[in-house]
């Protein structure tokens, strides 16, 4: 199951960097994660280099002026392809085998 990881940040790139980095050290690796940012400088977009070459890692800018987080978590909702969304804010640290968990909630109940 593919399992799609969204991100919203706003002026946060060391917290956000540190949110991506553990998304990547998940023990579960079927995954795309999508950044959206609405910073107004390109920091975390720079502090991100790193994962730009994995496929699996997708940033994204939204600059609307007056539009949030909301605004910022439905586009990464409208571009993902997983199975299953998972939204995290961007300073949260996950834990290595919470997809993992995730995806074996989903498998045993197919009515989830």
């Amino acid at each position: 199951m593919l399992v799609s990881v969204i991100i919203a940040t706003k002026q946060r790139p060391q917290p956000l960097y540190d949110a991506v980095q553990s998304v990547f050290q998940s023990t579960y690796q079927e995954f795309e994660l999508f950044v959206i940012d609405q910073s107004p400088d390109n920091a975390s977009e720079v502090i991100l280099l790193p994962f730009h070459s994995d496929p699996r890692f997708h940033y994204l800018l939204n600059r609307r002026p007056g539009f949030g987080a909301a605004s910022s978590r439905n586009l990464g909702i409208a571009a993902s392809h997983g199975e299953i969304v998972a939204l995290i804010d961007d300073d949260v640290l996950v834990k290595p085998d919470w997809q993992a968990q995730i995806v074996a909630e989903f498998s045993a109940d197919p009515e989830l």
